[in-house]
């Protein structure tokens, strides 16, 4: 299949850490012991507009600064305090657009005082990044990292300006620096990290890369689509047997992700084939082709499910591995707990991984998170099966976790 993510963006919180930082609304100090001064004029209407900010009174402070700007015989230094203050009063009335403009003149400016520098490319470079000029932004990241001070916003903002160009060396090197900082921290990647290291490996045609990402992306926020996507492309591993296909659409379903019906009539026909009639009915009420005569089977296969139990404590391994099945495919999940710790324990199954695996996938069922997880770490066997395992695994690891994390408190 091929492998696809749907689009995220840069995380809104890296975002708001450029564009909410002080350094877009902090007001310079317009009179300085040493440096470059303001000229009478243009200095009073700036003082009158820092009046005006700090009161909020955004109209009253543009009026101001649109006077300084209307001032005869300004200086390049009143020119760059006035793009400065004029980038800063939109910003404030949320017209970043109109902020955008200013700002970079004023980054463009020959007589930024030194002290000012971080803070003047930082604002031209979050508006820019903002107002999706990404070229823009680079060229002022370049300028802010000149300056030898190293800042994980400007860093991110790099990330996201060069994925936008389509700058694929670039995007590699400053996801690595995101990511290195993220783990650095004992932070979780963030989604778009993931997507873009995903990006990166489908251009390089790394499907492994690829399957990787969408993995990592699963396991750390747990949301349904993305193990819809996971489990979508690993429905093409190589050596997938029937019993692993059945395997990993329980996992599909168990995910509660919107199922295809291409995955679901997958799922149905390997059920159907090794007589698991349960799994073959659940899988048509997720979107599977019909299957003629499924229903007698299934009326037939309950009828003697009572009698299968009975018989299964005199029974061995391989018989209660398929007890164990049947009775998950209809629900029963105690009693295949109970059947797939009887296979286990009596051995001789000819499929050494079905009894752990209707196990955990059992437990999983019945809530018990941590116990299935620790029923799947035991799987042991073929590639593919391992493989399903070990997502089977993540993900009772990421339910147990999401269950044992803290409410969230009501809105007061």
């Amino acid at each position: 299949k091929e492998i696809s993510m749907t689009s995220k963006s840069l995380p809104a919180v890296l975002l708001a850490a450029i564009l909410g930082t002080s350094a877009l609304t902090a007001l310079p100090a317009l009179a300085k012991d040493s440096g470059p001064t303001l000229s009478r004029d243009v200095g009073k209407q700036l003082q009158a507009a820092v009046t005006a900010l700090n009161a909020k009174d955004y109209k009253t402070a543009l009026t101001d600064i649109q006077a300084a700007q209307a001032v005869t015989d300004q200086t390049d230094f009143d020119k760059f305090r006035v793009n400065e203050f004029l980038s800063i009063v939109y910003n404030d009335m949320g017209d970043k657009a109109a902020a955008e403009g200013p700002a970079l003149a004023a980054a463009d400016s020959t007589v930024i005082p030194d002290d000012d520098k971080a803070d003047i490319y930082l604002r031209a470079l979050a508006l820019a990044e903002d107002n999706k000029h990404y070229d823009k932004a680079v060229a002022y990241g370049k300028k802010f990292e000149a300056l030898g001070k190293p800042d994980p916003r400007v860093t991110a903002a790099m990330l996201q300006s060069y994925a936008e160009l389509g700058d694929d060396a670039n995007t590699k090197i400053y996801l690595k620096k995101v990511m290195d900082a993220t783990s650095a921290a004992g932070q979780k990647p963030d989604e778009y990290l993931l997507q873009t290291e995903f990006n990166l490996a489908i251009k390089a045609h790394n499907e492994a890369g690829a399957e990787k990402a969408l993995e990592e992306l699963a396991v750390n926020y747990n949301e349904p689509g993305d193990w819809r996507q996971l489990i979508d492309v690993m429905f093409s591993t190589r050596g997938m047997r029937a019993s692993d296909i059945i395997h990993l659409g329980r996992l599909l379903y168990a995910s509660t992700a919107t199922v295809s019906k291409d995955d679901a009539t997958l799922v149905a026909q390997a059920a159907n084939q090794q007589g698991f009639y349960g799994d073959a009915q659940t899988s048509v009420s997720k979107g599977a082709a019909p299957i003629a005569g499924l229903a007698g089977k299934v009326a037939q296969d309950r009828k003697s499910l009572g009698a299968q139990i009975a018989a299964g404590p005199k029974q061995g391994g391989q018989y209660n591995a398929k007890l164990a099945e049947a009775l998950y495919g209809y629900g029963e999940y105690a009693q295949a707990e109970t059947a797939a710790h009887a296979a286990i324990a009596k051995g001789g199954a000819s499929d050494p991984t079905e009894a752990p695996m209707v196990l955990g996938e059992s437990l999983f069922a019945q809530g018990k998170y941590a116990d299935a997880a620790q029923a799947f770490a035991g799987v042991k066997g073929a590639p593919a099966t391992a493989r399903i395992a070990e997502v089977w695994q993540e993900y009772a690891q990421a339910k147990a976790r999401d269950a044992a994390a803290p409410a969230a408190k009501p809105a007061q």
